[in-house]
């Protein structure tokens, strides 16, 4: 049996718990809403809370308090972070950190997480992935792949915002197809039809607002927009993000 420490339990923090309930002693810290877990002695630490901040300083805030009061565990961070951010902790802090990115839908986030489709751990360590792959047998082990910590960042990232410029385009071929008085329901129909394409994020106001919206698909392509401006520009997803904002204005 391990000791495990969740730091935020909001959905992410939720679904982590659900994964791991079974066989281990969890201690959960989000004083915000009445848990406040000791986290001191805990073997993991999964990290699950909100980062709005393009600077990750909640992030690296918290990170600082916890490294002085846990000197031996492992950082499992699930919170959305900039690429680059769990190599920077690992090398600042001389511990090791360890990227698994959550892929929850906001609609479907309970069915998500006890029924993950995939799980990305991202640790260049083969005994950590190993360590991993045994705790979370009992979910999925056969979907379970290792990468680096920056590649499961960038995927993360890239996932949502691709789903945006989905949403983008079906939002602008939704007013052509207006302008030509045909039906876009039948053009639907027919992308469900097709195998090479997934049908989600395709349907236009389907949460009774153009664009995307939400917690996660804005704030995931900021993050990788931003990526971009440092290393290589993101054209393609600067205009998908100004047309989503100008779709977002629509009543």
């Amino acid at each position: 049996m391990l000791d495990i420490g969740i730091i935020g339990y909001g959905v992410v923090g939720k679904a982590t718990y659900k994964l791991l309930r079974e066989g281990n002693n969890i201690n959960i810290l989000d004083p915000e809403i009445g848990h406040t877990g000791d986290l001191t002695k805990s073997d993991i630490i999964f990290i699950c809370i909100n980062e709005k901040n393009k600077s990750m300083g909640n992030l690296i805030s918290l990170t600082n308090h916890l490294v002085s009061q846990n000197k031996k565990c492992l950082f499992i961070i699930r919170t959305t972070v900039i690429p680059e951010t769990t190599d920077k902790l690992s090398i600042k802090y001389k511990r090791e950190f360890v990227f698994m990115p959550e892929f929850l839908r906001e609609w479907n986030a309970k069915e998500d997480a006890e029924k993950p489709d995939k799980i990305v751990i991202g640790t260049e360590n083969g005994a950590t992935f190993e360590l991993l792959k045994n705790i979370f047998k009992k979910a999925i082990q056969e979907k379970m792949i290792q990468v680096k910590p920056i590649e499961a960042e960038l995927a993360k990232l890239a996932l949502n915002s691709l789903a945006l410029i989905k949403v983008v385009f079906a939002e602008e071929l939704y007013d052509l197809t207006e302008a030509y008085k045909a039906d876009y329901e039948n053009i639907y129909k027919i992308f469900k039809m097709d195998q090479n394409v997934n049908q989600r994020h395709l349907i236009p106001g389907k949460d009774n607002y153009r664009g995307a919206n939400g917690k996660c698909l804005p704030k995931d392509t900021d993050f990788l927009i931003q990526a971009g401006e440092q290393k290589s520009r993101m054209a393609l997803l600067e205009t998908a993000r100004i047309l989503n904002n100008l779709f977002l204005k629509v009543k």
